[in-house]
């Protein structure tokens, strides 16, 4: 992986504590996988790890903002929250961290996180697959093995992610599978 400079910065405790609450609350920690297709370069299936928090109070992002502004500055957009053109819109901020920073803030997080602790156990795993592969880009071939273990480090993070109807076929066709 190519020499990417990353000044890790260790954060106040109290500070990293109140970020653990906003990401269990309103974040989301989840890997997405590309796969190679006739439009873009990829030789392999590309894999992104995000932590990603979402919210329409902009306070909320001033805070992170200054707390963490040596990341990511936050970004906002106009989505509706009932239907398309509807009147009824907000603006919604985002503020997304990956590639170095993910893994140097989930690992500052991991003691005070609760709902997504084993998500951010996860992300730091797949962070590290990047360590063992040589090269790097579209296209680099990846070893079939690191390809394996990112994408069973994927899926468990999708189960963890699922919600509702979605968890319950998940785990009912796990039952199916185990007899």
């Amino acid at each position: 992986m190519p020499d990417i400079p990353y000044k890790k910065i260790a954060y106040d405790p109290l500070i990293l504590a109140y970020l653990a609450g906003i990401v269990d609350g309103e974040g989301s920690i989840c890997i997405y996988r590309v796969n190679p297709a006739n439009y873009n370069r990829y030789q392999n299936p590309s894999f992104r790890g995000v932590l990603n928090i979402s919210n329409t109070k902009k306070e909320l992002f001033d805070w992170i903002e200054k707390h963490f502004s040596n990341l990511n500055k936050s970004k906002k957009h106009r989505r509706s929250i009932f239907k398309k053109n509807s009147t009824h819109e907000r603006w919604i901020y985002e503020w997304v961290v990956q590639g170095h920073r993910v893994i140097d803030i989930c690992t500052q997080l991991l003691p005070y996180l609760v709902i997504k602790k084993r998500q951010a156990e996860l992300m730091i795993e797949f962070r590290k697959t990047f360590e063992l592969q040589k090269g790097y880009g579209a296209h680099t071939p990846l070893n079939p093995d690191i390809i394996a273990l990112r994408e069973d480090i994927r899926v468990e993070m999708s189960h963890l992610n699922a919600k509702g109807f979605l968890k319950a076929d998940i785990e009912h066709f796990n039952s199916f599978q185990t007899n």
